[in-house]
């Protein structure tokens, strides 16, 4: 009885160090992919930093001249098949100034982070993955590099929308608003800065809904019926997410929310079915 009692008794000390051991094994895990991430960051914020040139004129101020991808093709669409100007964007290259002694510095140091968390941002999420993985099934593990995958895609394909689709039309709507003769836009580099990264970051994560539904499927919050029944709202906030990010006109709204919706119908396809 008492050998019993003895395993017992140690049974029960082991089991609250082997969790303690087990809470600063994934502490430890979290830091050093903390500080890998820092490092990872650091080193492409750095490179764009260093490239100062390129970021700023081929990159940064690009959505703003006509010479600029979009701007050219809509411009090209709109002589050839309307034959007119309507569809030329950003035919007059936006000015900015600079109100702050630091405000360049500043900026060069923030779009230098800001393109660095973009390059860096797959990376991000698999250093996170390796610690939290351990908390999903293994059905779950076993997707999850394809998850990943897809995430990344996804990140990358907003991204991309905001820069080529969204940042043209907000800088021909809003550098060219004008509400009376009187007034005069002195446009900020400061704001110009602040409308990028809101309008990039802001697109990147929007295209991440399917990831974000099919996850909630797989938990059981949601499923393809109440996905359905759900259209008409979704449709509402897609309207309101693009009034937000994008200038205050219906194209661009309707342009930004047409592929969330298109996101949407394709996490319906994706989402478990009802039991």
């Amino acid at each position: 009885m008492k050998n019993s009692e003895n395993i017992s008794n140690k049974k029960k000390h082991a089991e609250p160090e082997k969790r303690r051991k087990g809470v600063l094994i994934i502490l430890g895990e979290f830091r050093t992919a903390i500080l890998t991430i820092i490092l990872v960051l650091g080193v492409f914020s750095t490179i764009a930093f260093l490239f100062k040139d390129f970021v700023f004129n081929e990159l940064l101020f690009a959505p703003g001249q006509p010479s600029f991808w979009t701007n050219r093709t809509l411009c090209e669409l709109s002589h050839k098949y309307l034959s007119s100007d309507i569809l030329c964007l950003n035919q007059h290259p936006l000015t900015f100034s600079n109100l702050e002694l630091a405000g360049q510095f500043n900026a060069h140091i923030f779009a230098s982070f800001l393109l660095g968390l973009m390059v860096s941002f797959p990376v991000i999420i698999v250093l996170l993955w390796r610690v939290i993985k351990q908390f999903f099934s293994d059905r779950i593990k076993g997707k999850g590099n394809v998850i990943l995958f897809f995430v990344s895609i996804l990140f990358s394909i907003g991204v991309l929308f905001g820069y080529f689709i969204i940042m043209p039309l907000t800088l021909d709507f809003l550098g060219g608003y004008s509400i009376s003769s009187e007034v005069t836009n002195n446009i900020t580099f400061a704001s110009y800065m602040s409308v990028f990264s809101s309008v990039t970051l802001a697109s990147g994560f929007v295209f991440e809904l399917p990831i974000i539904i099919i996850f909630l499927s797989k938990v059981g919050l949601v499923n393809r019926s109440k996905l359905r029944k759900f259209r008409k709202v979704a449709l509402v906030i897609f309207l309101t997410i693009s009034a937000i990010i994008t200038p205050p006109d219906l194209f661009s709204q309707i342009l930004v929310a047409l592929p969330l919706l298109l996101l949407y119908e394709l996490s319906i396809l994706l989402a478990q079915k009802e039991r």
